[in-house]
């Protein structure tokens, strides 16, 4: 028998299921879109491992990697998962690395 898996509403909570919070929401928060998103995208990596949300194909877009995205975001606006440097997610947009534009948010 294996083992199950945590069902996504007792990840987020079934409140936080209503509606999906946008990468874009997040990064008016933190201005460090490099660092944002790539703490978000490796956690919503690490949780596709682990999760088994439901796949419904939305055409271009597949909601279960958008939930997996969501998890993630709610975990590091409750502070579950954080930066390695405390302020780095607040690093001024102007001093992003140079590549930083290969990781576009709608993309994660």
């Amino acid at each position: 028998m294996s083992e199950e898996k945590p069902r996504y509403e007792d990840i987020i909570g079934s409140d936080n299921m209503k509606g999906i919070v946008a990468i874009e929401d997040l990064l008016k928060i933190y201005p460090n879109r490099y660092v944002v998103t790539e703490i978000v995208a490796k956690r919503a990596n690490d949780l596709e491992s682990r999760l088994d949300l439901p796949r419904v194909d939305l055409g271009d877009r597949d909601l279960q990697e958008v939930g997996y995205v969501q998890v993630a975001i709610a975990e590091f606006l409750s502070g579950q998962i954080k930066p390695k440097i405390p302020d780095e997610a607040f690093v001024p947009r102007n001093q992003f690395p140079e590549d930083y534009e290969k990781i576009p948010s709608n993309e994660i």
